[in-house]
């Protein structure tokens, strides 16, 4: 119990690692336009062989803010199984992307086409995105996308 306080602790305390990256919906091609998004406040540390990865959920998916957290161990092959209170992820460091799948997460869909309509998108794209969302809202799963690993 003793070591996890500690290793917590080094985490918090770990450069963090600040940079763009996009989560993508896995959906179908006629709407891959539409489900990519930037993510807010993502962040990556590595302290030895714990990585742990935070990131805000794009509001154009979920209609409430909220910030996902997710840490595990790293292995030689630079592959990490990650999770947290919103679900696991498997990341891989070489492809710069992880899969992840999602539980617990709040979801709001009168929210998300509130949220949509205040972006003044044109009629297709905001027709598109919430296709992407309600896709979302059934089998909340995606992929993270980020250019640069502290590794």
């Amino acid at each position: 119990m003793k070591s996890s306080a500690i290793l917590s602790l080094l985490l918090l305390l770990a450069p963090l690692f600040s940079q763009a990256a996009t989560y993508e919906v896995p959906t179908d091609p006629s709407l891959a336009p539409y489900a990519k998004y930037d993510i807010q406040n993502y962040t990556l540390s590595v302290v030895g062989d714990q990585v742990r990865v935070e990131y805000d959920m794009p509001m154009a998916l979920t209609g409430v803010p909220q910030t996902v957290v997710m840490s595990g161990t790293l292995s030689a092959d630079k592959i990490a199984q990650i999770q947290g209170p919103q679900g696991e992820a498997l990341c891989q460091f070489m492809l710069k992307s992880c899969q992840i799948s999602y539980k617990n997460l709040n979801i709001d869909p009168a929210a998300v086409t509130k949220h949509l309509m205040s972006l003044n998108l044109n009629p297709l794209e905001l027709q598109g995105r919430a296709q992407v969302a309600l896709s979302f809202a059934g089998d909340p799963i995606g992929v993270i996308h980020f250019d640069e690993y502290p590794l």
